[in-house]
């Protein structure tokens, strides 16, 4: 694995760079953002200004290189260190037309030694010149992705990583160096190899309990998954459509209208959830693309946070008929979560079916909405519940696949170094090496130009 301890990735500093920051355009106001060593001289050619005052905005038309008015614009000089980037800093207030911006961009590009930013190239010249590190940067990226509330605080969280894994690192180098010294001056050094083993499995808890907190952050950055699942013609595609408040999934009287899933996301109370519709179970199709969705609706019932069952209330009679056949087909453990939707309840009695055992159920009418902000309640609930069985003591959730994974390899690092203490002081003395190294890759203590190309790939153009 190719490591440095900061790359340059690639990037040349000498080059300023520009981009939109700003989002979209069309738009009322667009920003125009510049970073580099040129970014006063470039602002005062633009502006035809000498007098620039770094960090105060000042309104300024902007001119090309054949002294032609471009816009009318508001602009910023903000002069490093103390920026973003780290480096000398302009942005452009301009309106937020095409051709505007299009005229901003094309007389940067013409001025020396000045380049389009790449994607996250900004950010990444944070990191370069130490105004970031990497756990900050993937903390930024899931801010600038997040869609729900719940999304937003854990990111917001996310770069006080550092702050745990950091003191957990100085544990591990500090063991290095006790067992180092305790194999090379044997006679002089009292420490045991007993003292170690203890300091190595309190280090092997707290990584436990962060691997724990994976699930719960996987939830929150992911979103909770709900699975619409029953027989065909039972409503499911009409309650998706009632939940995600817009008409996603076709709706017909005939069976076997859904032949694949269909899928949505909906913000419900802070928290992200992706709705699934999918094809209704039935057993005598002798449609081959019929047969193929309700293999992906098992599919997609079996990786489920929440299952819902939707029954149709006009024509069923026994509930525990229709949960043991759709269970005979998914299989679903005992810990799943299972809600029952009884749907078109404007056609049916309700003294007529029983419900002993069924705790948690929705009487719904997908026609006229009766029940539908009963049942989106009790959905929120369970999400809810969700959450706070995957809740724990921990003082940060991890959400990262690439922290957990670097979390249990340093676990496993340390666990293999209890056992080769007694085998192989060498190999034992190398497993501590390897476990420094694979934590100190989560903060940037140690980095690897793959893995930073993977995290700034998410970046927009501009950030």
């Amino acid at each position: 694995m190719r490591t440095t301890s900061l790359v340059r990735c690639g990037i040349n500093l000498r080059h300023n760079i520009y981009a939109v920051s700003s989002g979209s355009i069309p738009s009322a106001i667009a920003i125009v953002r510049l970073s580099g060593k040129d970014a006063l001289s470039h602002i005062k050619r633009l502006t035809r200004k000498n007098r620039i005052i770094p960090r105060q905005i000042f309104y300024s038309p902007l001119y090309d290189k054949n002294g032609e008015l471009i816009d009318r614009s508001m602009v910023v000089y903000l002069n490093g260190p103390n920026t973003f980037t780290g480096e000398d800093t302009a942005e452009f207030f301009v309106h937020g037309g095409r051709a505007v911006v299009r005229s901003v961009c094309n007389e940067l590009a013409s001025m020396e030694n000045t380049d389009y930013a790449k994607a996250g190239e900004f950010t990444r010249r944070a990191l370069i010149n130490k105004k970031m590190n990497i756990a900050q940067v993937e903390a930024l990226a899931d801010l600038i992705s997040a869609d729900s509330d719940a999304q937003r605080k854990q990111a917001l969280k996310g770069d006080s990583i550092g702050s745990i894994i950091k003191p957990l690192r100085q544990k591990i180098i500090n063991l290095i160096a006790r067992y180092e010294a305790s194999i090379d001056f044997a006679d002089d050094v009292t420490t045991n190899n007993d003292e170690l083993i203890n300091e190595a499995r309190k280090i092997i808890v707290q990584f436990e309990r962060l691997e724990k907190s994976f699930e719960r952050g996987t939830l929150i950055r992911d979103g909770i998954s709900v699975v619409l699942v029953g027989r065909t013609n039972v409503g499911k595609s009409s309650l998706m459509n009632r939940i995600a408040e817009k008409d996603i999934a076709l709706v017909s009287d005939v069976h076997g209208t859904t032949r694949d899933f269909l899928e949505t996301k909906i913000q419900l109370n802070g928290l992200l959830l992706t709705i699934t519709d999918t094809a209704g179970i039935r057993d005598n199709s002798t449609d081959v693309l019929e047969m193929k969705g309700i293999e992906r609706s098992i599919d997609k019932a079996n990786n489920a946070d929440i299952i819902v069952i939707v029954v149709d209330g006009s024509s069923c009679l026994n509930i525990d008929d229709e949960i043991n056949f759709l269970n005979d087909k998914i299989k679903w453990n005992e810990n799943k979560k299972i809600i029952l939707c009884i749907n078109k309840s404007d056609l049916f009695n309700r003294d007529n079916i029983s419900l002993e055992h069924f705790d948690r159920f929705s009487v719904t009418s997908t026609i006229s909405s009766n029940g539908i902000d009963d049942f989106i309640k009790m959905l929120s609930t369970e999400a809810n519940v969700l959450l706070e069985d995957h809740q724990d003591n921990s003082e940060f959730t991890l959400s990262q696949q690439r922290h957990i994974q670097l979390i249990t390899k340093s676990r496993k690092f340390l666990e293999s170094f209890i056992v080769n203490t007694s085998k192989d002081s060498a190999i034992a003395a190398e497993d501590l090496r390897d476990c420094a190294d694979c934590i100190g890759e989560i903060t940037g203590t140690i980095v690897n130009e793959d893995i930073l190309d993977s995290i700034f790939s998410t970046f927009c153009i501009g950030k």
